[in-house]
């Protein structure tokens, strides 16, 4: 279902609200200093039509290459929040203690929409240098991917690759 986020004088941003829902699928990830290493994943957008932000829910468990699922491996929870510029921020604080701040402009697609994430701050992770995602909804599929430059390897690269369908 489609919702129309409109609140609180923010003017209407394009179709990415088509992304709210429960999705899942399976994802890859890999880094030049981790194993490489499949996973399972969830994520819940659900439209908070009081505040007209859409909350985010995400979390993916090491995929064992049967119906069970394998050791958590990650928890996420944040706010996506439409800006007057039409651009959209998102917060979120992971398991880690991480937290990020991120901004993203949605644009349309011939077959869906496209959101490329800049993260604009972070803290609680030394490590990290520079992030980024990108949330691609094309046909009904959700596909995410995480990158990201570290002190050690700062080369900004590719980390995380997810195809998820509606669940």
């Amino acid at each position: 279902m489609v919702h129309h986020i409109q609140s609180h004088g923010m003017p209407d941003t394009i179709a990415w609200h088509a992304l709210v829902g429960r999705w899942g699928g399976t994802g890859h990830g890999s880094y030049p200093d981790v194993a490489p290493f499949d996973y399972l994943e969830e994520t819940s957008l659900t439209l908070e039509s009081d505040w007209g932000m859409v909350s985010v829910l995400q979390r993916t468990w090491l995929d064992p290459g049967d119906a069970s699922r394998g050791t958590a491996l990650h928890h996420e929870t944040g706010l996506i929040v439409p800006r007057l510029d039409g651009s959209l921020e998102y917060g979120c604080a992971q398991d880690s203690g991480r937290i990020e701040s991120m901004v993203g402009e949605p644009r349309s697609t011939s077959s869906g929409v496209e959101i490329n994430w800049v993260t604009t701050s972070h803290g609680n992770d030394d490590r990290l240098v520079r992030m980024g995602r990108v949330w691609r909804l094309e046909n009904d599929r959700f596909s995410c991917q995480a990158f990201l430059a570290t002190v050690q390897t700062p080369d900004y690269r590719q980390h995380l690759d997810a195809a998820l369908g509606r669940i």
